[in-house]
C-alpha cells in the first residue's frame, strides 16, 4: 500500500512539472533564432516574388525554393517542442540536425546565386530582364539571404550541440529510480524472511526427529 501511495505521488509530481518542461524544450538562443529566420526568409521570399513579377532574373526563384524546406523544418521543431517533454531526443533527431545543415548550405548557395544575379543586373548583362523598379530590390534580397544564411548556420550548430547533450545525458541516466529500488528491496527482504522461516522449520523437524530417536 505504501508503494502504491509513493507511485501515485511520483506521477502527480511529474505531471505538475510537465507543462513547464514543454515550455523549456528549446534551449536558448534557439527559439529567437528560429523566429528571426522565419521572419527574414518570409521577407526575402515576398520581395523575391515581387521582383520576379517585375521581370527580374529567374535566378531569384532560388529564394522561394529555399524558403519551403526552411518553413517546414522550423515549424516541425516548434510544434514538437510544444507537445514533447523536455529533453526529448525527437525534437533534435539526427534527421532534423542533418536537414538543418542542408538548409543552411542551401541558403548559402542561394545567397551566392542572388549576389551573382545582382551583379549581372548591375552590369546589364541580360537586357531582356528589365525590371520595372530599381536594382535596390535585388540588393535587398541578397542582403536578407546573406543574413538568413548566417542565422541558419547558427541554428544548425546549436541543434547539433543540443542533440549531443541529450544523447550524452541519456547514456548516463540511471535505469532504476528510487521507487523501483524500494520494490527490489522489499522483494529481497521478503525472500530473506522466507529463507529464515524455512530454516527455522527445518531446525524444528531435526529437533523433533532427534527427540524421537533418543
Amino acid at each position: 500500500m505504501t508503494d502504491l501511495v509513493a507511485l501515485a505521488a511520483l506521477i502527480t509530481l511529474e505531471s505538475s512539472h510537465f507543462p513547464s518542461q514543454k515550455m523549456d524544450a528549446l534551449p536558448q538562443p534557439i527559439p529567437p533564432l528560429i523566429f528571426a529566420s522565419l521572419a527574414l526568409s518570409t521577407t526575402a521570399t515576398a520581395f523575391a516574388l515581387t521582383a520576379l513579377s517585375l521581370l527580374a532574373s529567374p535566378l531569384l526563384w532560388t529564394i522561394p525554393a529555399s524558403f519551403a524546406p526552411t518553413l517546414f523544418h522550423h515549424t516541425t521543431i516548434l510544434f514538437q517542442a510544444r507537445i514533447l517533454a523536455h529533453g526529448s531526443a525527437r525534437v533534435f533527431s539526427k534527421f532534423k540536425v542533418i536537414c538543418a545543415f542542408i538548409i543552411a548550405l542551401g541558403w548559402s548557395l542561394c545567397t551566392c546565386v542572388v549576389i551573382a544575379a545582382t551583379v549581372l543586373k548591375s552590369l546589364n548583362t541580360f537586357p531582356k530582364y528589365d525590371m520595372g523598379v530599381g536594382l535596390w530590390i535585388m540588393v535587398f534580397c541578397a542582403t536578407i539571404a546573406l543574413i538568413e544564411s548566417g542565422i541558419l548556420w547558427g541554428v544548425a550548430v546549436l541543434c547539433r550541440k543540443e542533440r549531443k547533450r541529450i544523447t550524452y545525458a541519456a547514456k548516463w541516466r540511471p535505469i532504476n529510480t528510487n521507487l523501483s529500488w524500494r520494490f527490489v528491496t522489499r522483494k529481497n527482504f521478503c525472500r530473506s524472511i522466507n529463507d529464515v522461516t524455512l530454516l527455522v522449520s527445518l531446525a524444528r523437524d531435526i529437533q523433533f526427529a532427534l527427540f524421537i530417536y533418543y
